[in-house]
């Protein structure tokens, strides 16, 4: 699993995270107790971030959605030490994949000074003007999930083109989906109903959507051994926007890389996402391409000005061609 994307908020009432990857990080399964903090009116809140218990501020952390605040607008300058080291990288982005809830991913932000910086955030797609399309994708967050599966279907018959040498986009790629699984998968005409139950079972180990937590408040998550993407790669592919990445490539369903963006409405109240991968080792070692994970969040942030409609943006170092961490 070389391609993992993990993301905290809310499908339809329910909070919800998707992981996909080839780490040995798991998912905590919160106690009543622990999920009904978020959605609490009265009292403080007790998070627990990483296994250490702690007070929090009544309600969620100032600020909101981002932008519209002063402490967001003012900001802080600089790069936090949390960032600057690999160690504090790595330890930032454990702390960040062991949350299951929107409210947890901003108290570590907060805390490391991320949250309320401004200069450390992108526009997602490198364009400010993207409401438009990211609002116009599925309207109901059943769909807007499997938009997700589809996606790690696509990575994973990408991954085993590059892995035999081949171009997705060339002469010498499949036709179709069909006969991409045919051809990568061994499977008889391309047809999942020419398996056998043991077949399908292998073949399945490949995608994994699994539910944790509570089933009044269930986690979801995606596991699949996808392409993965360098963190120089991100923004030009999992952050971007109708760029056509897969426009030329016959054998996935997506073509107008946009469809990925849908979930973000349902991500709970902010929006929130973080997203966690790391090139496939054997399309690594056939191409010298960077093995490092990388890391980012995206969120909403809220008009600012005059603006009329809110932006995404995703955490970065070193402006819009940096994703929020590289971990080796």
């Amino acid at each position: 699993m070389v391609n993992k994307t993990f993301r905290v908020g809310t499908l339809g009432s329910a909070p919800w995270q998707e992981l996909t990857g080839d780490t040995a990080t798991r998912l905590r399964e919160l106690s009543p107790a622990d999920v009904g903090r978020y959605n609490g009116l009265a009292g403080g809140f007790e998070e627990c971030v990483s296994g250490i218990w702690r007070r929090a501020p009544e309600g969620p952390p100032s600020g909101g959605a981002g932008g519209a605040s002063s402490a967001v607008r003012a900001g802080k300058k600089g790069i936090p030490p949390s960032l600057k080291s690999e160690d504090g990288r790595r330890s930032l982005c454990l702390q960040l994949a062991m949350c299951n809830s929107e409210y947890e991913v901003m108290l570590v932000l907060k805390q490391e000074g991320i949250w309320d910086n401004p200069a450390l955030w992108s526009y997602y797609g490198d364009m400010e003007s993207h409401f438009g399309i990211i609002g116009g994708q599925q309207d109901r967050p059943e769909a807007a999930l499997i938009e997700k599966v589809v996606n790690a279907i696509d990575a994973t018959l990408v991954a085993e083109c590059l892995k035999r040498g081949v171009h997705p986009e060339g002469t010498g790629a499949p036709k179709s989906i069909r006969a991409a699984v045919r051809d990568f998968f061994g499977v008889r005409d391309g047809e999942i109903a020419n398996l056998t139950p043991d077949e399908r079972r292998a073949l399945s180990e490949n995608i994994g959507l699994i539910a944790t937590g509570l089933k009044t408040n269930p986690c979801y998550a995606i596991v699949d051994r996808g392409e993965g993407q360098t963190p120089a790669m991100m923004p030009q592919t999992l952050l971007s926007l109708a760029r056509g990445n897969k426009l030329r490539i016959p054998f996935v369903q997506g073509q107008f890389n946009q469809g990925g963006t849908g979930a973000f409405q349902f991500c709970g109240k902010h929006n929130v996402q973080l997203i966690i991968s790391r090139r496939h080792p054997d399309i690594c070692d056939q191409r010298g391409d960077d093995d490092s994970w990388g890391f980012t969040v995206v969120r909403r942030f809220d008009p600012e000005g005059t603006a009329r409609n809110s932006t995404y943006r995703y955490l970065s170092i070193g402006g819009k061609n940096g994703v929020g961490g590289r971990v080796p």
